[in-house]
């Protein structure tokens, strides 16, 4: 339990003293999780919540939350990475029929 403690209080310093070389600004985030669903989108395997919550990115944004933006939009876009993962895979299957 303690290690497991340690190793996300440390990965979670880690991000939060990245700097935007490393992490990019949550704008950028936020156009990169865009672009992922949008992309997950053309092909019909947009998941349901990934827009909901890039529109949640969006609103923490401006309300100037870049954290939570930043969280969110990685959330978001690593939905979509997954949904076009599925989208292949289901691809090679039915191919495969």
């Amino acid at each position: 339990m303690k290690k497991t403690v340690f190793g996300a209080a440390t990965a979670l310093a880690l991000f939060a003293f990245a700097g935007p070389s490393q992490a990019g600004s949550a704008a950028e985030a936020l156009e990169r999780a865009e672009a992922a669903n949008e992309r997950v989108a053309e092909v019909g395997y947009e998941w349901r919540d990934t827009g909901k919550i890039i529109q949640r990115a969006e609103q923490a944004l401006e309300a100037g939350d870049k954290g939570t933006a930043m969280a969110l939009a990685e959330k978001a876009r690593q939905q979509a990475l997954q949904a076009y993962e599925q989208y292949q895979i289901q691809k090679k299957a039915t191919a495969d029929l």
